[in-house]
């Protein structure tokens, strides 16, 4: 009897014995409902001076990072980027004149991902000029892979069973076994929130809408059985 992704062989065990085996090979899909999303917001201020342009942009940031707290992000869910202060020539009406640029951001983690459309909009009209993301993702990937593991483990000593049923031998003990995972996210449609900020002046009648998908992981094990 021959089965797709199975196999049954005779191994040496031993001086003049042989030990029969089975080798099959067992998969999983599963999937879970993202609950996180990672979204970055950057702040930027341009003035004459740099102290001027550094303090704007700083207080445009503390602002952020205010309304992040009030919306439940906490503090370790959070972490500031690199700052930036860079010099520019601006063509104004009496000619070329210099200006300063400062720059910095903020990443957040927010828990859970169904209020990241708040989160978003609370950031950009509290000074957030720049709003990328939101990525989704499941908090704790690594117990999702684990079960399709077991899932996939199952199938293969189900297929094995069978093989040895057909075959007229008791499965045995798993004498090998190697493993592969592979994590899929459903693909994001979304929107850059980076030209909406406070200046906008439209008062928003909804949080932006954001829908967190599923993320889906696919197991494969490779199982070498003793059969008796």
């Amino acid at each position: 009897m021959v089965l797709a992704g199975a196999a049954l062989a005779l191994v040496p065990a031993s001086a003049g014995a042989q030990q029969r085996t089975i080798s099959v090979a067992g998969g999983a899909s599963l999937s879970a409902a993202n609950d996180t999303a990672r979204v970055s917001f950057a702040v930027e201020a341009v003035r004459a001076g740099r102290s001027a342009a550094l303090g704007t942009a700083s207080r445009r940031l503390r602002a952020v990072l205010g309304t992040l707290r009030r919306n439940g992000v906490a503090a370790a869910d959070t972490r500031t980027g690199a700052i930036s202060v860079v010099r520019e020539r601006v063509r104004t009406r009496r000619g070329r004149v210099v200006r300063y640029r400062a720059r910095s951001g903020v990443r957040a983690v927010v828990r859970p991902a169904s209020g990241v459309g708040e989160v978003v909009d609370s950031a950009v009209g509290a000074g957030a000029s720049v709003s990328s993301g939101p990525d989704f993702f499941v908090a704790d990937g690594k117990a999702l892979q684990r079960r399709a593991l077991v899932a996939a483990f199952a199938d293969a000593r189900a297929k094995a069973a069978a093989l040895a049923g057909e075959s007229g031998l008791a499965l045995g003990r798993p004498l090998s076994l190697r493993e592969s995972t592979f994590v899929a996210e459903e693909p994001q449609q979304q929107e850059e929130a980076g030209s909406r900020n406070q200046a906008d002046g439209q008062p928003q009648a909804a949080p932006t809408p954001t829908r967190p998908g599923r993320t889906s992981v696919e197991a494969t094990v490779y199982v070498v059985f003793e059969a008796n």
